[in-house]
């Protein structure tokens, strides 16, 4: 020892039976492990990855029910698309219906208006048909849909 200088000196004994004296890890700057101090860093190890597997199986679980929900979502959407194209036709009817002359930006700001309302009046009821398509019932509400706003299948 007294060539180390105080060097640490680590000692792995894996031996069945050990093959180095316990005694000698009471020695300074003399470290020894064996193979019961591998099984606690394997168990340690262990509990460590069975938590990350678990917060892992909870991600999974989440990131699933989004992607569900959101493939259940898109049965609503062709009617939706159906639907703001089948407004926003009877917008631009209304607005080339507009008797006498209407400047450039007069009919500009009419259609941005048109729009805006157009938003604002759509808004809740696709947002609920969404959310009911999202929750597994698109066939309900693509029936509310087709029911509530003239749509059908053949549209």
């Amino acid at each position: 020892m007294k060539a180390r200088a105080g060097a640490p000196l680590f000692l792995i004994d894996i031996a069945a039976p050990a093959d180095i004296d316990p005694g000698v890890a009471s020695l300074p700057n003399v470290f020894l492990f064996t193979t019961d101090d591998l099984a606690q860093v394997v168990s340690e190890n262990t509990a460590t990855r069975a938590a990350a597997a678990t917060k892992a199986a909870v991600i999974i679980d989440e990131e699933t029910d989004g992607i569900s929900a959101w493939f259940d979502g898109l049965e609503i959407r062709p009617r939706i698309r159906r639907l703001r194209a089948m407004y926003e036709e009877i917008v631009a009817l209304e607005l080339a219906a507009i008797p006498g002359e209407v400047c450039d930006e007069e009919r500009g700001r009419m259609q941005r208006l048109s729009h805006a309302l157009l938003n604002k009046f759509l808004h809740a009821p696709l947002t609920s048909l969404r959310r009911i398509s999202e929750q597994g019932d698109g066939p309900s509400a693509c029936h509310y849909a087709d029911l509530i706003f003239g749509l059908s299948e053949t549209d």
